[in-house]
């Protein structure tokens, strides 16, 4: 069963069977209005979406111009405007005068970020006035509903907090997110049918009345099928968590509600693809096992198809291959249940494995999903003492440190062959992670568990992917000015790709997702994983120097390094 200890996202185990949205229990955050402060640094204009901001300056100094973000953006971005000193007044006139609104909310940085996680979007200036109201459905005067699916239907204490958090700590214009939580139908273990991913949506609309909704917990990618019925119903989402496995083109047709926190598959194959020319072209599988290391490189591609019959279109991937003159000696189609028993992939995966060792496969390009890859194919190598290099394209939820050491166990000897690309944030210890120090900002004294910590950051970049929306958009909030606001921020991201924390480049326009860049990683069997737990962890090649489209370090080049 994949993702037992995935399936604690939210804080709660999963619960099977169908939701009961009229039982779901709603939690509406009641924020107290937090004191703002002044900051050293002044906000970027932001006119168009807010015209009633106080105290608006123009001409910014270059260095504080949201332009100098790593965020793609689109248009000229926002202005940092420059203030105008009033004219003097007599002392006595002065102490008269009742202390004016603050220029902007608690703000980091130059150029100046809304919050202190670097992936943070730009400050924007503090608004004061009276927004439109009703401005679209699930969006009042006072509050914008945000559905949330729990794997028990509960809002765990940490999911409030990010919450108020975000209400405190970000501009919505007179508004609070409030969350409703109900059941999530799918977890790592279960696919349900798509009838009732679809029944849900309509739940959502019409029982929670949402103006957006956070992710459902990744079924082998069949939660599109959730995404793509609130975008009929008019709804936004926001997946952070989900299987990249539609192309970009797909957020596109149901634009302007779809969002993703990693690209869509066929920049994830893009990329593999010229990773494969760039890193392992002509070289030899100098990270395979015994028997099989030093030989030169002959590449199998191993594609999951899953149980809705989807296979993702591996041709971006082919076409850099077939470029760099790489030619696949072998590509096997492994269908991936999620409703069958774990060993019913045995079979299957002993005659994949044969045909792999058949045609003298040393590398093996996995376009797959983590479930098959270590209860089926992993053993069924290893039984028959077949060692090959198992190259990971960033696709399927196989980079989480916990489950491989759940699941990786049985195969070391498989597991260590093993690297590749992830676009997920390089691992840092759980007291640096943003999600804790946003937690421990409305409560001090509560704590996630390092496993937690980890895995719920996900649902966190979520949630600020939402606010970031939000904030831009403005105070006449509807999708289209959602999309709008986010497509013409430039986030300001500093550090990104390098030191100190090696986060990914962020920003939207014209794409719809939030990550943009990789970073090469390999599996140590002995070394300690920042999420807790037992030995093993996922080690960041070049210290975690994350690349666009370029050249990787090799594992055996990144093993001369330490792990983090």
């Amino acid at each position: 069963m994949i993702g037992v200890q995935a399936a604690r996202r939210r804080g709660r185990g999963h619960t099977p069977g169908m939701v009961n949205l009229a039982g779901a229990m709603i939690v509406t955050l009641i924020v107290a209005v937090l004191a703002l402060r002044a900051s050293p640094s002044t906000p970027p204009e932001i006119a168009e979406f807010a015209p009633t901001a106080h105290q608006q300056i123009k001409n910014a100094p270059p260095e504080q111009n949201s332009t100098v973000g790593k965020g793609p953006g689109v248009g000229n971005g926002l202005a940092t405007p420059t203030p105008t000193p009033p004219p003097t007044a007599p002392a006595a006139a002065q102490a008269a005068q009742p202390t004016p609104p603050p220029q902007v909310n608690h703000c980091v940085g130059t150029p100046p970020r809304q919050i202190e996680d670097p992936q943070s979007p730009p400050c924007v200036p503090f608004w004061s006035g009276t927004n439109p109201g009703a401005t679209y459905k699930g969006v009042t005067a006072s509050t914008i509903t945000v559905a949330l699916p729990t794997s028990d239907g509960s809002l765990p204490q940490w999911e409030q907090d990010l919450a108020t958090f975000f209400n405190e700590r970000f501009e919505f214009y007179g508004r609070k997110i409030q969350l409703v939580a109900f059941q999530d139908p799918g977890n790592h273990a279960d696919a349900p049918p798509e009838s009732s991913y679809q029944s849900e949506a309509t739940a959502v609309d019409q029982q929670i009345h949402a103006f957006a909704s956070l992710n459902m917990t990744d079924s082998g990618g069949g939660e599109i099928t959730y995404y793509d019925d609130l975008a009929s119903e008019g709804i936004i989402s926001v997946g952070s968590e989900n299987v990249m496995r539609e192309g970009e083109g797909h957020a596109d047709a149901h634009a302007p509600y779809e969002w993703r926190l990693f690209p869509g598959f066929d920049v994830v194959a893009d990329t593999y693809g010229k990773y494969v020319c760039t890193s392992l072209k002509g070289g030899v599988a100098s990270h395979a096992g015994t028997g099989i290391q030093g030989k030169p490189r002959v590449f199998g591609m191993l594609v999951t198809k899953y149980t809705d019959n989807f296979a993702p279109d591996v041709s971006p991937i082919t076409d850099e291959l077939n470029a760099c003159g790489i030619t696949i000696a072998d590509t096997e189609t492994q269908t991936y249940d999620l409703n069958q028993c774990d060993s019913c992939f045995a079979q299957e995966s002993q005659q994949v494995m044969l045909n792999f060792r058949q045609k003298n496969v040393t590398s093996i390009l996995c376009v797959c999903h983590a479930a098959p890859m270590w209860l089926g194919d992993m053993p069924a190598a290893q039984s028959q003492s077949y060692f090959p290099e198992w190259v990971m394209s960033g696709y399927g939820i196989y980079d989480w440190d916990l489950n491989q050491q759940a699941f990786g166990g049985p195969v070391k000897q498989e597991v260590a062959d093993e690297f590749g690309l992830s676009w997920a944030n390089k691992s840092i210890p759980t007291n640096q992670l943003p999600i804790m120090a946003a937690i421990h900002e409305v409560d001090p004294t509560y704590n996630l568990s390092d496993s937690d910590a980890h895995q719920d950051t996900r649902d966190y970049l979520g949630m600020l992917m939402l606010a970031s929306g939000i904030q831009m958009a403005g105070p006449n909030l509807t999708p289209q000015t959602f999309q709008a606001g986010l497509f013409k921020t430039q986030f300001p991201d500093p550090g990104a790709d390098g030191p100190p924390y090696y986060q990914a480049e962020v920003g939207f326009g014209p794409s719809h997702s939030f990550f943009h860049s990789s970073s090469a990683i390999w599996w140590s069997n002995s070394d300690a994983s920042t999420w807790g737990g037992g030995a093993g962890a996922f080690c960041w090649s070049d210290h975690g120097v994350r690349q666009p489209q370029q050249a990787w370090k090799l594992p055996d080049d990144a093993q001369k390094e330490p792990c983090y």
